[in-house]
């Protein structure tokens, strides 16, 4: 028996989201996929737009991508999956759209098609079908996002971290280590961990019920189960479970209701032997105003840091992102971006989301400057990618250095100078593309050189939802990976993005 199919449609206007684990797109059968002659055109555009791994990881083949006339219709295995992929490509989407003739498709359809369990069920939704993504959960059950342990690069940062769960995902027998908490700061692969994970017990428990959500969905669930009067199908859905995986769980503080509800799953799944694995920014302690009962729960596990690549965890972070982009590269190129792609003071390592964007910006210097150029590259043409004259001072040895955090006011101050926006233009509710801008480089920065949390970062630009502080860092962190320039109006135009954040971080360095 077929899953059933929901629809969900999202217009122009649709607001900002959180960007949880990628899930992609699920192809769709042959007989249901429409005229692939008429997306055709529309896909090679969306794929030059977006590039082609992301194109791959999250758009995925044509056959689940038609067009009919109420606009664009795409297949996905969840309500999570479009909500993730309208609030990042959205956009995007609806801008190649207008580029090639069809501007009357203000609508994005989505046909959400379940997972079906091990005897051929639907899995278990516990949010009506009216509701919009961004408050859905979260369920997926393949490995169409390339997340796996296979494809998890190893290295002494984070080598503890990948055993662990590793051996979670695959032991037959209840795990003491459990529950599983990863921290980490952003972009090390805690999200991959997690939905590895996932994946890995799937493959080896056929049939099994698994759960992998973020925090902010398993809150919104929780919500609107207790606004609807659907609690008890809410907990059939948490509590009958055999693995439950939670990423960016630091969204709980000051959260106590949806506190007190998780404690309550956990200590039901823990009588009934599941696995746990959660992943947040911050050590359990660290996150403010979270009850103890739960971060008792946490510490009572495994409790496992995953630090930022160390160099040579950098170096085959970066022969592996040019390996799925078809580059080849030589050593000293390797070199060359993985010091150009360290976004602190010399001595601190790149993120593994900074090491993809330095070897996207090769591949975007190649196809403008050379296209069809399939030589292999070498540190000058790196350099030149990278835009560098001269090697920045190269982070030294396998530890990671702790650089001084800087005043957070300092961030939003010199921010606000560089874009030309005020204070009071952050706290408002203006949507202009340099305020907009401004929000999301200040909490790119506030991340990096700070040691606030996301509350903290939103009171700091007089924002009153840290979700929205949340969503602007990693729309960030998307541009900077797509290697997208400034366009708000002012000279800093043409500018890339991730220069400026560089420049203003510098800046921001030297000062202290």
């Amino acid at each position: 028996m077929q899953g059933r199919t929901e629809q969900v449609s999202t217009r122009r206007s649709a607001g900002e989201a959180r960007t949880p684990p990628q899930p992609s797109l699920r192809a769709r059968s042959p007989g249901r996929s429409g005229d692939q002659a008429a997306t055709a055109p529309f896909l090679d555009r969306l794929r030059d737009e977006l590039g082609a791994e992301t194109f791959e990881r999250y758009i995925g083949r044509s056959a689940g991508i038609v067009f009919d006339e109420s606009g664009l219709r795409l297949t996905v295995p969840s309500r999570f999956a479009a909500d993730m992929i309208d609030a990042r490509f959205g956009g995007t989407i609806r801008r190649v759209l207008s580029a090639c003739g069809r501007p009357e498709c203000d609508t994005v359809r989505f046909d959400v098609t379940p997972p079906r369990d091990g005897d051929g069920r639907c899995g278990e939704e516990t949010a009506s079908a009216t509701v919009t993504p961004r408050r859905v959960a979260t369920r997926r059950r393949s490995r169409a996002n390339g997340l796996t342990l296979d494809s998890f690069v190893v290295g002494h940062c984070n080598r503890l971290a990948f055993e662990t769960a590793r051996r979670i995902a695959e032991s037959n027998t209840p795990d003491l280590s459990c529950p599983f908490f990863l921290y980490g700061p952003c972009g090390v692969g805690k999200t991959h961990l997690l939905s590895a994970v996932a994946g890995r017990f799937t493959e080896m428990n056929p049939g099994a019920r698994t759960k992998l959500v973020t925090a902010e969905s398993f809150t919104n669930e929780y919500i609107n189960a207790v606004r609807s009067n659907t609690i008890a199908a809410f907990h059939r859905a948490y509590r009958r479970i055999e693995l439950l995986c939670i990423d960016d769980v630091h969204y709980l503080a000051k959260k106590s209701g949806t506190q007190k509800e998780l404690l309550h799953t956990f200590d039901t799944l823990d009588l009934g032997g599941a696995r746990i694995v959660l992943a947040s920014d911050a050590h359990p302690r660290q996150i403010r105003q979270f009850s103890e009962a739960l971060i008792s729960r946490f510490v009572s596990g495994s409790l496992v840091r995953i630090e930022s690549p160390d160099r040579s965890t950098a170096r085959r972070l970066i022969l592996h992102f040019a390996s799925k982009l078809g580059l080849g590269i030589e050593d000293d190129a390797v070199r060359v971006l993985a010091e150009s792609a360290s976004p602190q003071a010399p001595g601190v390592a790149p993120s593994a989301r900074d090491l993809l964007g330095a070897v996207n910006r090769v591949l975007a210097y190649i196809r403008l400057t050379n296209p069809g150029n399939t030589a292999v590259v070498d540190a000058p043409l790196a350099m030149a990618a990278v835009g560098r004259g001269g090697a920045r001072e190269p982070f030294s040895g396998d530890d990671v250095a702790i650089a001084r955090p800087v005043p957070i006011d300092r961030v939003v101050e010199t921010v606000c100078v560089t874009l030309g926006v005020t204070q009071h233009d952050l706290a408002g509710r203006g949507r202009h593309k340099g305020v907009v801008l401004a929000r999301a480089m200040i909490a790119l920065l506030a991340k990096r050189l700070t040691k606030r949390s996301y509350p903290e970062i939103a009171v700091a630009i007089g924002r009153s939802n840290h979700s929205t502080v949340i969503t602007a860092h990693h729309r960030i962190e998307g541009q900077i990976e797509r290697g997208e320039s400034v366009a708000v109006g002012l000279h800093l135009d043409g500018t890339p993005i991730s220069m400026l954040a560089d420049q203003i971080e510098r800046s921001l360095r030297s000062a202290c």
